[in-house]
């Protein structure tokens, strides 16, 4: 999608000469910077989403259904570590 925006010039001139000193276009180069800055709003929203849960938890004493535990899986019970029989 084509959009139009004002920047200030002496940014536009350092973005313009470093998209040609990465050999890739403006475009490329501001559509990754604006994807990156995106996806690290999301990351900061889950982590402060985390710590809030976290903080629920500990307030309330870390109440809640156990987590279920599981055995360590026994040593070459994986198909592809068995020895083939009569080895």
């Amino acid at each position: 999608m084509k959009v139009t925006f004002d920047l200030d010039p002496d940014l536009y001139r350092t973005l313009k000469v470093e998209a040609a000193r990465a050999d890739r276009s403006m475009r490329d180069v501001v559509g990754d910077a604006i994807a990156a800055w995106l996806q690290h709003r999301e990351e900061d929203e889950d982590r402060a989403s985390a710590a809030a849960a976290l903080e629920e938890y500990q307030r309330d004493g870390g109440t809640g259904p156990p987590l279920p535990t599981h055995p360590p899986p026994r040593r070459g019970s994986h198909p592809r570590c068995r020895r083939p029989r009569g080895e």
